[in-house]
């Protein structure tokens, strides 16, 4: 969470009984992120990151490889 801290600012949060989510948006480059504080186990994710590739330098694929990296 330390890291998250450093490199984003915080915007918000919504608390329910049994979860919450707080909301973060990056220094460098703007992107939202969205913290979901759950006590169970997560059996699904789905996560949609817009990326407008322009060319076919893989700058896209770089994304998601340092996104599911945990590199943010």
């Amino acid at each position: 969470m330390a890291r998250i801290q450093k490199n984003f600012d915080f915007i918000s949060s919504y608390c329910q009984p049994t979860f919450n989510i707080d909301k973060y948006q990056s220094k460098q480059t703007g992107m939202k992120l969205y913290h979901i504080n759950v006590p169970l186990p997560l059996i699904k994710l789905e996560i949609c990151v817009q990326t407008k590739p322009y060319d076919d330098t893989g700058c896209a694929h770089t994304l998601g490889k340092l996104f599911f990296r945990n590199i943010v």
